[in-house]
């Protein structure tokens, strides 16, 4: 693809990909008992990855958070990988318009964000604890909200962005799901 943030998003979704595998397999350990001491991420009192793995925090919907990353980075990875082609070259197409990646790479950023601010919160106020292998993934979230911003491939301004990402994310998603049901 000849946006030149493509590489960047590639290199922010594995390493997504890996650290919510980590954590996953964390999270099995602790919630298991397979456990067989402190990780090695339990440190002191401030950083006990152990004790955010305990908390009410680490599942939504009986999944664990880990699990729902691993599945947003691996989706991730899998439009990155698909995007050999240049946008600008494809035949214009009004039902079906080619994907800006930048504008829908915002729009995934924003969403993954939200629940990124929450957790950090819900860590550092409510746990009282941090995570370092969470605090990875924060990090790695806000580096792809900050370069899928920066991205010049993208619309402007944001706003136009985010919703032309959002509106793509639909009809993308819309394509997988009419997929699934075949």
């Amino acid at each position: 693809t000849s946006n030149p943030y493509h590489r960047r998003y590639l290199i922010l979704a594995f390493t997504g990909l890996l650290f919510s595998t980590v954590l996953l397999y964390h999270h099995v350990e602790i919630t298991g008992g397979f456990q067989t001491g402190p990780s090695a991420c339990s440190i002191n009192d401030t950083f006990d990855c152990d004790a955010v793995a305990r908390s009410q925090f680490s599942v939504v919907l009986g999944i664990p958070v880990a699990s729902w990353a691993m599945i947003f980075y691996f989706g991730l990875l899998l439009f990155l990988a698909g995007r050999d082609k240049d946008d600008k070259n494809l035949p214009a197409n009004t039902a079906n318009p080619p994907v800006n990646e930048g504008n829908l790479m915002l729009a995934l950023a924003v969403a993954a964000a939200l629940p990124t601010g929450f957790l950090f919160i819900a860590t550092v106020f409510i746990i009282k604890k941090v995570c370092i292998y969470c605090t990875v993934l924060y990090v790695t979230n806000i580096l792809l909200l900050a370069v899928a911003f920066l991205d010049p491939g993208r619309s402007r301004p944001a706003r136009t962005a985010f919703t032309n990402g959002a509106g793509s994310l639909l009809r993308f998603g819309g394509k997988i799901f009419d997929s699934a049901l075949l």
